[in-house]
């Protein structure tokens, strides 16, 4: 963590709003690329993306810093993402249809965004707590031991619940693949 954002920190426990933007400018990609693969669509991702700084705000006052700031930040991002996806019925935007659309090739394109939409699809109908977990570990490529932090919850608990994760979304994928 860089000066700037370790007395943007505590300028922000303070209740400095001005204070968030240094912190928002060095992490809002890392919340919006959670966020998105939580998600699973840039505009729904762009909104939480605010509404986590709101709550990094608030609760800024929590961060004790025995830890990273970015794990802390993790443990926001997720746990909120996770509540609005127990509260939320996800749908595809036109707008995250049309980002796969980038392909020429109609055929092609075609098959890519059925094969994107069906990885989406299979990843959305997980349960919300493996989702963060697979997530967290193959997306954001973090350790067992940063995700147990995060999330707070023992390694273990990580590992049965990634690769339970795996096994739901390869046998979904399985589902899908058997009927092309």
């Amino acid at each position: 963590m860089d000066l700037q954002v370790g007395e943007a920190i505590e300028r922000c426990r303070k209740g400095d709003i001005d204070a968030l933007e240094p912190i928002y400018r060095q992490y809002r990609d890392l919340v919006f690329r959670i966020c998105y693969r939580m998600a699973g669509n840039s505009a729904q991702a762009a909104d939480w993306t605010q509404e986590i700084f709101i709550r990094v705000f608030e609760k800024i006052r929590s961060y004790r810093g025995n830890a990273k700031f970015s794990t802390w930040l993790y443990r926001v991002a997720t746990n909120y993402c996770l509540d609005q996806l127990k509260t939320t019925r996800e749908t595809v935007s036109l707008e995250s249809l049309a980002e796969r659309a980038a392909n020429d090739d109609p055929g092609e394109r075609i098959l890519s965004e059925e094969r994107h939409s069906a990885v989406w699809n299979a990843l959305r109908s997980l349960n919300p707590k493996l989702r963060g977990v697979l997530v967290l570990k193959d997306l954001e490529e973090l350790s067992y031991a940063e995700i147990s932090r995060i999330l707070e919850i023992p390694e273990g608990t990580v590992a049965s619940r990634l690769n339970q994760a795996r096994k739901e979304l390869a046998d979904k994928l399985k589902n899908y693949s058997a009927m092309k």
